[in-house]
């Protein structure tokens, strides 16, 4: 076969077979072939290989090429991760071992993946056993953002702005990894650093200034391409008029945001949490507690719950704390 992945996926005879001819294949061709099938697009360290989403794994190819890359490279933590990737997908529990070992080698990409889950923000992907632990979360994201995954910034941010490991809110520390995040995405960065301001009601005729800007910035860009990321912008203004005490233009920024969600596809239970915040502080007490109600039924799904955590963690933790422990 001229590629050793569609060897492995047009093999007749079974997957086994295949890995039999594939195990007469030289080390640096398998292993490479592995990062083929089952490399993250966000990993750095593998330019010009392109990357497979976690749902678009084909996750019987990639299995045959990465247990054959493993059995053949078992310390190189790339060929780990990749395995652990599949493993995940078909929920083999050895994917969890697999993704300790190449994060504790030094690997970025497993590291961020590991500090996500540890934080809480494993979304519909089968969660490891250790929970949710903040510590090493930060750690393991930490290791990513010096190696240059700047994105990982954003995960960290609760622990800086919110202080959910346990610390106090770290304004200065804040404000340089935000800078270090204008390097891959300077509109994610400013609406960061204008979130945060709203959670501890800082510089806030600024923020929505600034607000403003960022919508202006996507204003022009076809629906597709921002209807994601608008929902986001509308939904940090909205807690900005909010801490403002403009309690009509922050309800009817949040229900824009969370119908600019919807149509995006996604279910923002964050928005919706931020809604009934919204009613309640205005002393609708009786519509913000329709919607927190509503919002408890979804957070009875285990996997929405931590995504919530993941995504909105001031509602469970800090100043903005609200009682959920219902969900």
């Amino acid at each position: 076969c001229a590629l050793l992945v569609s060897c492995a996926r047009q093999s007749a005879v079974g997957l086994d077979a295949a890995k039999a001819v594939l195990a007469d294949t030289g080390s640096v061709d398998i292993v490479s072939s592995c990062a083929s099938a089952a490399s993250m697009p966000e990993d750095p360290s593998l330019a010009g290989v392109g990357g497979v989403t976690f749902e678009d794994l084909d996750v019987d190819a990639a299995r045959a090429v990465c247990e054959v890359a493993f059995a053949r490279e078992p310390n190189d933590p790339h060929v780990a991760f990749h395995l652990s990737r599949v493993m995940r997908k078909q929920h083999d529990s050895r994917w969890e071992s697999l993704l300790i070992k190449s994060a504790d080698a030094g690997l970025p990409i497993a590291a961020l993946v590991l500090g996500r889950d540890m934080a809480g923000s494993t979304f519909a992907l089968p969660q490891g056993s250790w929970g949710t632990d903040y510590v090493k979360a930060r750690r393991y994201l930490e290791l990513a953002i010096a190696s240059g995954i700047y994105g990982a910034v954003l995960d960290v941010m609760p622990f800086v702005w919110l202080g959910v490991d346990g610390s106090s809110p770290r304004f200065d520390e804040a404000e340089r990894l935000l800078a270090l995040l204008e390097q891959t995405d300077k509109l994610g960065a400013k609406n960061a650093r204008i979130w945060g301001w709203s959670l501890h009601r800082l510089r806030l005729t600024e923020a929505l200034a600034i607000a403003e800007s960022n919508l202006s910035e996507v204003a022009g860009m076809r629906v597709t391409d921002v209807s994601g990321r608008l929902a986001t912008l509308v939904d940090t203004k909205a807690r900005i008029l909010l801490e403002l005490g403009r309690w009509d233009d922050a309800e009817t920024a949040e229900r824009d945001a969370i119908r600019l969600g919807r149509e995006a596809g996604e279910q923002d239970v964050c928005s919706s949490l931020q809604l009934g915040l919204i009613l309640y502080r205005a002393n609708r007490l009786a519509s913000s507690k329709a919607v927190w109600d509503e919002v408890k039924l979804y957070l009875k799904t285990p996997i929405v719950r931590r995504a919530t955590l993941a995504q909105c963690p001031e509602f469970f933790h800090g100043p903005f704390a609200i009682a959920l422990s219902e969900g």
